[in-house]
């Protein structure tokens, strides 16, 4: 069976540039009609939005990064109103991070805007290549996810 793991791995990273240029992320905050985010903060408000109420050590240990990283991220979050703190009850010394009403519906907004943009550059494609594609990238992300768990 032939392999095709340097083209996939290309593509991957394609997207991935793309994805991060500093123009993708203004075009989204300008769809979404938000203010533009620093693009290393948007993994921090995408976890604590879905995963609230969570501590900071929470946010690096999912994230992979320095707990000091995240806690400037969350600074700047917090000062743009995007997210909030309130005391942990269990643990006083420890902050719980949640989103704001303002930061869920940017957050709600950026994703619409994202989608958007997704189906502007599907739109030249047939549905059944749309849902192949899905499916695909679907069972890799899965796949994935599954190899790291058990690194």
């Amino acid at each position: 069976m032939a392999s095709y793991s340097d083209d996939i791995a290309q593509a991957l990273m394609d997207l991935m540039r793309c994805h991060h240029l500093p123009r993708m992320h203004a075009q989204v905050a300008e769809i979404a009609g938000v203010p533009v985010v620093e693009r290393a903060g948007m993994p921090v408000v995408r976890f604590i939005a879905h995963h609230s109420p969570v501590s900071v050590s929470d946010v690096a240990g999912a994230l992979g990064v320095d707990g000091s990283t995240v806690s400037r991220h969350v600074s700047r979050l917090e000062q743009a109103g995007l997210l909030s703190r309130t005391p942990d009850p269990k643990d006083a010394r420890v902050s719980l991070l949640q989103v704001t009403e303002v930061g869920q519906e940017a957050f709600r907004r950026v994703h619409e805007a994202r989608r958007a943009l997704l189906e502007q550059v599907l739109s030249g494609w047939a549905e059944q290549d749309q849902k192949r594609l899905a499916d695909n990238l679907r069972r890799l992300a899965d796949d994935f996810g599954a190899y790291v768990e058990k690194l």
